[in-house]
Parts: C-alpha cells; structure tokens; sequence
C-alpha cells in the first residue's frame, strides 16, 4: 500500500515515516495477540488487552496515504498529461512487492496445506493478484487494505484527469462514505464503494493542504491532542469494552491520527533514524509478518516450544522476527524492485 512504502520529502517529514512505523508495529502487535498467541500457542491466553486496538494502525496509514497523495500530487490536479504517470506509479509501487509475497504465501500454503479453503480457487487468485473486491476476503487477508487504497486511487485519479469534474466524484464519493455507514448499509459492493475507511483518506487530503497554517506553538498541544483522541479511542474499547459503532470509532481513530499526522508533518518530533527506516520498511514489515511468523511457529512446535515463555516474552519474539523479516525483504526485494521501475513515491 502506498500509504506503508511512500518515500517522503526528507528530511522534512522524516516524523512521517516513523509514524508509518509505528502504525505497522501496532498491525502486528494485534495479529499476535488476537491470532498468533491465543490460536496457535497459548491456547487462549493472550500478551495482554492494550494490544487489542492494534488494528488501528490501519485507520493511520489511511490518513497518511490521503496527506502523501495530495502532498506530492496536489500540483497535477487537472493536467490530464500526468494521469498515466501518476497511474503507473501507483501499480509500480503497490504490486510488484505484493505479488512477490503472494505467490510465496501460495508456495507455502501448497506444501503446508494450510491456508484459507479458497487459496487454490483461480477466480479467488485472480482477484487477490489484482487487489479486485469481492464479499470475502482476499487470499493474503492483510491485503484487504491494498484494496481500499486502490480505489482511493482511481478516485484520486479523477482529480488529475479533469479538476472540476474530479471534485464532483470526489465529494460524492465522500458523501457516500458517510451516508452508507451511517444508514447501516452492509451489502457488497456497497459496503466497500462507501467504506467508512474513505473518509480518512480525505482527512488527510484535509491536512496536507492545510498543515503549514499550524503555527510552532500549537504543535505540541496538537500532536498532544490527537494522541489523546487516537490511544483514548482505542483502549476505551480495548480495556474499557466500550462498545464503538464501526463508522463512529473509524473517524474518531481518524481526526487523532489527522491531528498527529499535522503536527509530524510540522516536524513536532525529532525522530531517529532507525524508526525513520522501519517506516521506510513498513509496507514489507506489512505484508511479510503473517507469513513470518506462521512458519516461526511451525518451527517453534518442532522443538517443543514455546516451552514455559510467557505470552509477552513469545510475543515480543515474533515482533522481533517479524520486523527483522519485513526489513530483510525491504532490502533484498522492494528497494531494488523500486529502483528498477524508478518509483519513488
């Protein structure tokens, strides 16, 4: 997705991308806490309730998808020569490193056997290489994201294409996106066309026009702010079992990660380079810890683990792996893939 791999101005908005990392690092502390320990490992028991908002980490890297896109890309609304470019770049950076991690996890399924029961089906393979929706989930799960992005881009597409009537989509688009969630409408495709999730991609169209206007005292007091409305979100249903309508809980994970995102963008923080690379990492961190961590498990049980570690320790140990396996692949695979096409962004 672009909203992982898009490679920021630097040094400017190097908080970007370690906001980028963090929001991976979140993914992944759910999908061990919620699958990996209870269900393969503890049989119940899980690293603990904090981890449960992870998922959140998504609503973020929508919100920075929509700044980057309107950040690098504002200047090529209605000058329909760039919609190819534009287009192009898109496909260069979302799927070359997907597929690549696709047919692996396919590989892997075929000699494992596991996998979901739709894995070796050609209509569902199809659909997973092309990020195509459909009611059920793609092959990769994780991939269900790369799906919305897709549409976000096709959206913004129509922007570049022809301004005015870009605008008109657009904003039916996101009308639509609020209006659906709220009247309860869940049938495909309607449920994803108008997605509660696009809204937050306007909301960080919203800050990338806007964020310079956010003066250097109100940074902290800002970044502060959205932290509160993001983590307070997500551990009132997380710890405190508040029970969140979808659209509801979507947008309020999506005005606290706008505002954070504005107050990074506004280079709140000095961050360190490593967290600045992990970001840089995030879209193969994103892709790869499934996988990673499936076939770390396998091993795990061959020599009799995970013997008497703690949830918290075994979980802290798949993060380990997981990250280490996403930057590896980063490194070997998507930045060579990157340059070869000369994506950048």
């Amino acid at each position: 997705m672009s909203t992982f791999q898009a490679r920021v101005d630097r040094p400017k908005l190097d908080g970007l991308q370690a906001g980028r990392a963090v929001a991976a690092l979140l993914v992944v502390a759910f999908h061990i806490n919620v699958f990996i320990l209870p269900d393969r490992l503890y049989d119940g028991d899980r690293a603990g309730a904090v981890f449960n908002m992870g998922y959140a980490g998504v609503e973020f890297f929508f919100v920075l998808s929509g700044f980057i896109m309107y950040h690098i890309h504002a200047k090529d609304f209605g000058v329909s020569t760039r919609a190819w470019t534009f287009f192009k770049r898109r496909i260069q950076r979302i799927y070359p490193i997907y597929w690549f991690i696709l047919i692996g996890l396919l590989g892997l399924y075929a000699v494992t056997g596991s996998g979901p029961d739709n894995k070796f089906e050609p209509l569902a393979i199809l659909t997973s290489l092309l990020l195509i929706p459909t009611p059920d989930f793609p092959i990769m799960r994780v991939a269900w994201t790369l799906e919305h992005e897709m549409l976000f881009y096709i959206l913004f597409l129509s922007l570049i294409v022809n301004k005015r009537i870009g605008f008109i989509v657009f904003a039916v688009w996101m009308i639509g996106s609020v209006l659906i969630p709220l009247m309860g409408i869940k049938f495909f495709p309607l449920n994803f066309l108008f997605a509660d999730y696009n809204l937050l991609f306007l909301f960080g169209m919203i800050v990338a026009w806007g964020y310079r206007f956010l003066s250097v005292p109100a940074r902290m007091p800002i970044f502060m702010i959205g932290l509160s409305i993001y983590l307070g979100t997500g551990f009132s249903e997380a710890l405190f079992q508040v029970d969140w309508t979808h659209c509801w809980r979507t947008w309020a994970y999506g005005i606290g990660a706008a505002m954070i995102t504005a107050a990074l963008a506004r280079e709140v923080l000095t961050v360190p380079k490593w967290l600045v690379f992990l970001g840089d990492a995030s879209y193969s961190i994103y892709l790869a810890h499934l996988p990673a961590m499936g076939v770390f498990v396998v091993v795990l049980a061959e020599f009799g683990g995970p013997w008497s570690l703690s949830p918290q320790v075994s979980g802290l140990l798949m993060m380990i792996l997981a990250v280490l396996s996403g930057c590896l692949i980063y490194l070997c695979v998507e930045r060579p893939l990157m340059r070869y096409s000369g994506s950048k962004s």
